[in-house]
């Protein structure tokens, strides 16, 4: 891995892939996922944006909550080389819309089908045409879902579950596809575009590169004094 930012996962997977990275209740169990499957997870996630159109400099309005599926798809699309654009779920369906909007985002992530019908409200039939494909982390499907959903946006939306079944198998096929493209990715490169809160008007889009963030880690890091072997 030559790039800073995305080696850390792959890194910290081959030096400890046996202890727990993530770890979340589900109703009354606890799911972990350990760094092993967490550097696999991106690959997966990876290998099947790619095919799903996901290309280097598309910018994807990624408006889903802190959790597992956040860390591996931010990972998985620095990867590819596309612009996520993050948002909180619990953000309001307008101002999704107008950041959606505003960034030129040609791809859509979302955390659920209810907000998808939520947002749906707000895009008009361009927005939906600009956008090539939509992923929703939430299981189900266009069809079993209780929320209206246009049918341009049901047509292209998929569930993450869908997601990884096609991706093992391109995984499988090849598994050192993060390593290529790890290799065209420079430090100076857009990698997010941050909105704030707005406040005081409409959001405004902050962009950061591969090393405002490597700045942070090599940085702050340090101060942190971490054991790893504890």
């Amino acid at each position: 891995m030559e790039s800073p930012l995305l080696s850390v996962p792959f890194k910290t997977a081959s030096r400890y892939p046996d202890r727990v990275s993530h770890k979340w209740r589900v109703k009354n169990e606890v799911e972990t996922r350990t760094y092993a499957e967490f550097a696999k997870t991106i690959r997966v996630l990876a290998a099947v944006f790619d095919s799903m159109g996901i290309k280097r400099g598309d910018h994807v309005g990624f408006f889903i909550n802190n959790r597992f599926e956040w860390s591996a798809t931010d990972f998985a699309l620095m990867a590819l080389g596309a612009v996520s654009i993050p948002r909180g779920s619990d953000t309001s369906p307008k101002e999704l819309a107008f950041i959606f909007r505003h960034s030129d985002a040609v791809h859509l992530i979302v955390e659920s089908w209810k907000q998808l019908s939520e947002l749906g409200e707000q895009l008009e039939d361009k927005d939906w045409e600009r956008c090539a494909s939509i992923f929703v982390v939430e299981s189900g499907s266009p069809a079993g879902s209780e929320f209206a959903l246009p049918a341009s946006a049901a047509a292209k939306a998929l569930s993450y579950d869908e997601l990884m079944r096609r991706g093992e198998a391109l995984y499988t096929a090849d598994p050192d596809f993060v390593e290529r493209l790890d290799k065209l990715i420079a430090v100076t490169d857009l990698l997010t575009i941050v909105y704030t809160s707005g406040t005081t008007g409409n959001p405004k889009g902050v962009m950061l590169s591969h090393a405002n963030f490597v700045q942070n880690l090599v940085a702050n890091t340090p101060r942190l004094q971490i054991d790893p072997e504890k």
